[in-house]
């Protein structure tokens, strides 16, 4: 063999080579990735979170043979700083509700009202904080402790990660965010983890409220959309979109003359920011009421 020819077939042989060398790299699954989104968050010591809301409505209702029909929509903002590694975390949440109401429900005194309410917390370790603000009334800080444990099953973050394990996921492809690289997923929540995670956000009116309706079977359906840093596996944004159906059946009341059903449909878009930078969280100074 001429000396050209062995150097052609070693440029050949050598070329062949990377191109295996490349191919060995198996590029990550959904499932891989969302088990690395998971582990990451054994490296996240704090995190700030903001989340918009916005949902609309209709309740639909016969009363002694008289149909109604009621649309409403919200709208919200919520801020949330975690420090994880202490256990404290700090929330802000502000809505907007509009109801519009017919003719006939509007000579009762019901003209489409507006609500405007506001709602800090804060949980300290096992301990919760709460304050509610409208336009007429503010109520005074209310405290309530829970079991040793607590904040892990409470706080926002980790209710993230416990329903991302047990739900389908499929890899979209990936896009830019900030000019930070990241995967796309598209992710089917279970049913009953989200009923958990509702049953464990509600306390006080919403316990009572549980006795009356069947959330679980109120969630219709959910979906989710998150976006995941290449790099860190930190989630960097999350869409939620969910649909709620409120009727005689989730009620657990008799069929009859007089019906009622709810439907809402609600989006909500998180972006996860500051990622291990310093927050400060203390509780308030007001002496709270302990409930």
């Amino acid at each position: 063999m001429s000396t050209n020819k062995a150097f052609v077939l070693l440029l050949v042989l050598t070329f062949v080579a990377a191109l295996i060398g490349c191919g060995g790299a198996k590029p990550m699954t959904a499932e891989q990735i969302r088990d690395a989104v998971i582990r990451a968050r054994d490296n996240m010591k704090t995190v700030r979170m903001d989340a918009d809301m916005q949902g609309n409505g209709t309740i639909d209702m016969r009363i002694e043979g008289t149909d109604y029909h009621i649309t409403f929509f919200t709208i919200g903002n919520t801020t949330t700083e975690s420090d994880i590694e202490n256990e404290k975390s700090h929330r802000l949440s502000q809505t907007h509700s509009k109801f519009e109401y017919p003719p006939e429900l509007q000579d009762l005194g019901n003209e489409s009202p507006i609500t405007d309410v506001t709602t800090e917390s804060y949980l300290i370790y096992n301990v919760m904080y709460t304050k509610s603000y409208t336009a007429e009334t503010t109520t005074t800080w209310t405290k309530q402790k829970f079991t040793e444990g607590s904040w892990e099953t409470l706080n926002q973050m980790a209710q993230q990660m416990d329903m991302l394990k047990s739900a389908p996921v499929e890899l979209l492809g990936s896009e830019q965010l900030d000019g930070i690289d990241c995967y796309v997923l598209s992710i089917t929540p279970d049913m009953a983890e989200m009923y958990q995670t509702m049953m464990q956000n509600i306390s006080g009116t919403g316990k009572w409220l549980s006795k009356i309706f069947d959330f679980k079977e109120m969630i219709k359906n959910a979906s989710m959309t998150m976006l995941v840093a290449k790099d860190t596996f930190f989630v960097m944004k999350d869409e939620m979109k969910m649909t709620l159906v409120l009727n005689q059946e989730s009620m657990h009341l008799p069929l009859g003359d007089t019906n009622l059903e709810m439907k809402m449909d609600y989006e909500i878009v998180t972006r996860d920011y500051d990622h291990n930078k310093p927050v400060t969280i203390t509780p308030p100074t007001e002496a709270p009421i302990t409930g």
